[in-house]
């Protein structure tokens, strides 16, 4: 961020209102507040660095089209992680990630479905490399066996 201060979005802190959205690792912010740190529009569904008062996580941003209050809508573990239990306001910063970041928010994500797709793909990852490797030396051995 700099050295430059930035005040962040000064947003209500709300609780999730969709009970299917806890534990999904999702904030719900209005389209016109969901800015990020450049003051650029962050699409629906982008995965951001999201912080406040020095704590910060990585979620997926969505739209709330029924209310576009200043308000992030957060679940209770998310407010914990922020060391945001009884915080009625706050000024958020919201940074978009690359693949690494979306990787980790995967990796670390509350919702075992997300986790695991994570990590399937790691080991998925790992035993192709050993595949390639071991088929480049079966090659080599055969070549050079003669």
């Amino acid at each position: 961020m700099g050295s430059e201060a930035r005040d962040g979005v000064k947003l209500a802190v709300r609780m999730m209102q969709n009970p299917d959205e806890v534990y999904r690792d999702i904030a719900r912010v209005p389209e016109i507040h969901r800015i990020d740190v450049n003051r650029r529009p962050i699409p629906e569904g982008q995965i951001c660095k999201v912080s406040t008062g020095g704590n910060s996580i990585r979620l997926s941003l969505r739209g709330n089209v029924l209310d576009s209050n200043p308000a992030i809508q957060i679940d209770e573990r998310t407010r914990k992680r922020l060391h945001l239990i009884n915080v009625r306001c706050a000024n958020f910063d919201f940074e978009q990630v690359h693949w690494p970041g979306r990787f980790l928010w995967m990796w670390h994500a509350s919702d075992p479905a997300y986790r695991m797709a994570a990590r399937f793909a790691v080991i998925s990852l790992l035993l192709s490399f050993f595949g390639v490797v071991l088929g480049f030396l079966s090659i080599f051995f055969a070549i050079h066996s003669n």
